[in-house]
């Protein structure tokens, strides 16, 4: 990219993520899976014993199990000025990294809300 960048920590935290993520979604997948419902497991038993002896308006629903088909979406939420745009131009090369012979990806398409942010995907890489 051609210019050195210092790294705010919850930027850090967000790559990191994104790099376990796709780590094991590309190389682990049954593992992540696995791993990702045995956690909801715990809190749906935990619901279900909040929900013990309470009227149904009262309550809670379960958590429906994932899965293969919904690993392949991942969001991240980050504040505004917290330099969403540079995260995911990385995310995008991590995602390239990770991809690389497992998929077969030809074009990646950005599309933005308006002419302005594409502008600035534009200048900035």
């Amino acid at each position: 990219m051609g210019r050195d960048i210092k790294w705010k920590y919850f930027q850090y935290l967000s790559l990191l993520f994104v790099e376990i993520y796709l780590d094991q979604y590309f190389n682990e997948k049954d593992e992540l899976l696995k791993n990702l419902n045995s956690e909801l497991d715990t809190i749906n038993d935990k619901i279900t014993t909040h929900n013990k002896g309470k009227k149904a308006k009262d309550k809670v629903n379960l958590i429906t199990k994932y899965s293969e088909k919904d690993l392949n979406k991942i969001a991240l939420y980050n504040a505004t000025g917290s330099g969403k745009t540079l995260l995911m131009h990385i995310n995008l090369m991590q995602f390239n990294h990770y991809s690389s012979g497992k998929l077969k990806v030809n074009k990646t398409v950005l599309i933005t809300p308006n002419e302005g942010l594409l502008n600035q995907h534009l200048n900035e890489f």
